[in-house]
Parts: structure tokens; sequence; C-alpha cells
């Protein structure tokens, strides 16, 4: 019975021994896959931050092309030319034989520095990067003014500066991480089709009681009979009196066709370009720019929710309802593919072009379009500067 008795405990034992052997290799397993779970977790936090400081890096650059072109005294620019002269206290670049080049410091405990390079040609390929492309992008080549449309690569780098005395991709040094960026730089032409309060294509133009158009020192309205389109005064106030003009050359009514003429672009071209681009007014902000570009794609209502105020260019691919008691206040151009509806109170002070019918039309209060100079003037000189595409896109996106 001992020997037996001694044996069971022996089995025992090296159960319990088995036992504890399974439990510390698991805890042993779960240790190590932990801690490779959080180095990855780590590794790929780290990756994402040299990631998103390189794009970063990328977009300063192609803001900095983006201020040289505006800066330029003429007008548009003919050539990407940046300078490097302290003596003249001209300093567009770290290195004028590359394009814009600027260095940084990103962390003086990892030692990592930026670098942004909107280089003038490709040095590996000698193709030129950064270029005039009007051609290109205007539908019409020859209302193609040099200088209109650029394309624009930025390349973004983060390198461990070890020696400051040596270029960034030279050893000691390490590039750690490169995104290249690419947007168009564009000018916008601003040009209606004629200087008054209201230019209509081929729809009617109503000018109801307590409505009001006024073109101060030129006309009140310029329309297209030629198209179908009339003026009615009924119980209005029309100052400056309405003209008859072929306002839109040719046969060619599209949208796209207008958008050119005026903007000497395109719609898409135009979207990207906006401050603001929405499909819906209950997608605009609660507060509008004083001066910049708003496109809504599709129709509008402006009402005592939201009023249209600020300034700028105003483009709505679509029917356009100023409401009642809206109070809207706006200085700028309008631009309306549609119909166009404006009630009381209301004061549009600038130019609004409609494609389609128009109605002015006020209650207790005024509904007024008045054409003023002064404001197109600002619109064409700050708003006519070039513009970058809202969203650069990847042109690669390589760790080095």
């Amino acid at each position: 019975m001992k020997r037996i008795a001694r044996k069971l405990l022996g089995q025992e034992g090296s159960t319990i021994l088995l036992a504890l052997f399974v439990i510390l290799l698991g805890s042993s397993m779960i240790i190590v896959g932990l801690t490779l779970l959080t180095t990855t977790r780590d590794a790929i936090v780290h990756e994402l931050n040299l990631k998103g400081q390189a794009t970063s890096a990328a977009e300063a650059g192609i803001t900095d092309a983006l201020s040289w072109f505006r800066r330029q005294s003429t007008q548009p620019v003919a050539t990407f030319a940046p300078v490097y002269d302290p003596d003249q206290q001209i300093i567009d670049t770290e290195d004028e034989s590359i394009g814009i080049v600027r260095e940084f410091e990103i962390s003086n405990q990892t030692g990592h520095y930026g670098r942004y390079e909107v280089m003038k040609v490709d040095p590996v390929t000698s193709d030129t990067v950064v270029r005039d492309i009007s051609a290109q992008r205007i539908i019409n080549a020859e209302e193609a003014a040099p200088g209109t449309v650029w394309y624009v690569e930025s390349k973004g780098i983060v390198y461990e500066r070890n020696d400051a005395e040596k270029a960034y991709n030279e050893s000691p040094n390490r590039v750690v991480r490169q995104v290249t960026l690419a947007s168009e730089i564009q000018r916008l032409a601003i040009a209606p089709t004629a200087d008054a309060a209201l230019i209509s294509d081929t729809g009617n133009v109503t000018v109801r009681s307590k409505g009001r158009i006024r073109g101060i020192s030129t006309t009140a309205i310029v329309y297209d009979r030629s198209g179908g389109g009339a003026v009615r005064n009924w119980g209005g106030t029309i100052e400056g009196g309405s003209n008859q003009a072929a306002v839109f050359p040719g046969q060619d009514d599209s949208v796209a066709a207008l958008v050119r003429q005026v903007f000497a672009s395109t719609p898409e071209d135009l979207k990207s370009l906006a401050d603001i681009y929405v499909t819906d007014t209950d997608d605009l902000p609660p507060v509008l720019p004083t001066l910049g570009i708003i496109y809504i794609d599709g129709d509008a209502t402006f009402d005592s929710s939201m009023p249209l105020t600020g300034g700028g260019i105003l483009i709505v691919d679509g029917n356009m309802l100023i409401d009642d008691n809206s109070a809207s206040i706006y200085s700028g151009l309008v631009f309306v593919t549609g119909n166009y509806t404006q009630k009381s109170p209301s004061l549009i002070s600038g130019t609004v072009m409609v494609m389609g019918n128009s109605e002015i039309r006020g209650s207790l209060d005024i509904a007024e379009i008045m054409y003023d100079d002064d404001i197109m003037d600002i619109v064409r000189q700050k708003l006519g500067q070039y513009r970058a595409s809202r969203s650069p896109y990847h042109v690669d996106n390589r760790g080095v």
C-alpha cells in the first residue's frame, strides 16, 4: 500500500509540475505576444508620424510656391525662377538652382529635420517639373493666356541630421521619409460679359413692386433678346435703363461655355479652386467668408436661418432663392445657372449673372441689385490671384 501511495504521489507531483510548466509557457507566450504587439504598434505610429511630417512639408512647399506666384510683379507669371539674392533682400529659396527649397528643424530630441523642394527640373530625367499647362487645361487653347495655369510638384522630406555640414541625403545624414504632392495653381479671369447690375441669358427678367435694379452710372440690365429673353417692369424700379445686347456670342449657351467665358476655367476646376464647395446650403458654415469663392453644386435657398452674407464670388449650379425676411447683404459676383429669385429685405452689390429667369420683388421692404464697380474691382484683384487646388494629390508615397 505504501508503495502504491508513493507512486500515486509521484504521479500527482509530475502532473503539477507539468501544469506549472504549461502555465509558465503560456504566460511567456502572452508576454512575448504583447511585446511584439506593442513594438509593432509603436513602429506603425512612428511610421505614420514620419509620413504625416513629410506630407506637411510637401504641403508647405505648395503653399510657398503659391505665395511666390502671387508675389511676382508681372502677372500672369511667364517663368518659374525663384531667386536667392541676400544683397537685394530677395530670398525666395535656399537654393535657386533647384527651385524653392527650405529646411527646418522638426525635433531636437530625435535630430529630425524637414525639407521641401519645389523643383524646376527633375535632376534624374531632366524633365521640367513646375510647368505652364494653360493650353492643356483651358478648353479653347487660343483663350489660354500663357501662365494662367501651372502644374506644381512639392517633395517633402524628413531626415536625420547627424552632420550639419553635409547635404540632407549625404552620409552620415539619412532620409527616413519622403512624400511628393502635386497641385495646380490657376488664375481666374473674373470677366462678366458686361458691366451691369443684372446680366441675363435667354430667360425673362421680371421686376415687381419694391424690386429695384440699379445700374448707377452703367446699364441696369443686360439681356439677350435674340435668345427669347425680355424685361418686364411690373411696378418695380430700374435705374439706368435696360440694354439689348448679344451677351453670349455664338450658339453655345451651355454652363461650361459660360464658365469658360467668364472665368477662363471649367466647372470642375472652379469646384476645386473654391474656398467652400457644397451640394446643399445646409452644409454651408454659419459665417460665410467676407471675400471668398463659394460653389454650390445644386439649388440654393437663403432665408432667415441662413442669410446670404459676406462677399466675393458665389456660383450656384442650379436655381437660387433669396427668400423673404432673410436680410441678405452680399458684395461681389453672383453666378446662377438656373432661375434666380430675390425677395426682401436684401441687397446684392456688384453683379448678378443668370442663365435662366430672374425675378426681383419686395414686400414690406426692398429687394435690390446694385452694380458697384469698386466692389467688382476688388473681387478681380483679390480673387483673380493664383489659387491652388483645395486637395493636392500624391504623385508618389515612397519611403527612402
